[in-house]
């Protein structure tokens, strides 16, 4: 992988006749093309960081707008300040599929948003318990992580917004909206996957 990141610096280096251009592609395309190199399920533990985040301020953990993944031990003196760490602490376990299944039990995933983020949950379980698992994901694969990290992002932005008491009901309204539109879509295209895999043997893109 190191060897592909050098040519394609190597590469830049040859079209971008712009020293700007050049040291734009450097400090911003690369380290993502590194990103998904070296950890191609960043997207993955991107979704899962934001649901937990999600479940615990629902919850009530948090008492400020600020969020946390990780609390130190023995925890600083502003930890009660913002948030409750017994809680907290009560949180760090939950499983995955537990905390989609609250947010849904909540209103805050619509149900095609949740169908399709369980649908990726077991398709990361599935992989992962598939030896060998540096091995096992298909381009196919990332692209669901992706959207759904794309899904959660949007969620996750309107719950922060919510937040807000200046901001319109109407904003969250109209993400929520739109994310079950989108999630719809994917679940359709998911399941013509199924049906043209099983006929056919042939996949279709996303």
């Amino acid at each position: 992988m190191h060897g592909s990141i050098e040519s394609l610096r190597r590469t830049a280096r040859l079209n971008f006749k712009c020293e700007h251009d050049y040291n734009a592609y450097v400090a911003i395309i690369e380290p993502e093309l590194k990103k998904m190199w070296f950890n191609p399920l960043s997207d993955w533990q991107h979704v899962e960081s934001d649901v937990k985040r999600m479940v615990r301020r629902s919850k009530g953990v948090f008492r400020s707008k600020e969020e946390f993944l990780v609390v130190s031990n023995p925890p600083g003196d502003w930890v009660e300040e913002r948030l409750d760490l017994e809680a907290f602490r009560n949180t760090e376990r939950d499983a995955f599929k537990g905390n989609i299944d609250h947010l849904r039990d909540k209103g805050i995933l619509s149900p095609s948003c949740h169908e399709f983020l369980d649908h990726a949950r077991r398709l990361r379980n599935t992989r992962l318990h598939s030896p060998p698992v540096e091995n096992n994901y298909s381009e196919d694969d990332f692209k669901i992580f992706y959207y759904a990290r794309c899904l959660v992002d949007q969620i996750h932005l309107s719950e922060m917004e919510g937040l807000d008491p200046g901001n319109s009901y109407e904003i969250k309204k109209r993400i929520k909206s739109e994310v079950e539109s989108v999630s719809q879509k994917l679940l359709a295209k998911l399941r013509g996957q199924e049906r043209i895999s099983k006929s056919t043997g042939f996949t279709i893109d996303y």
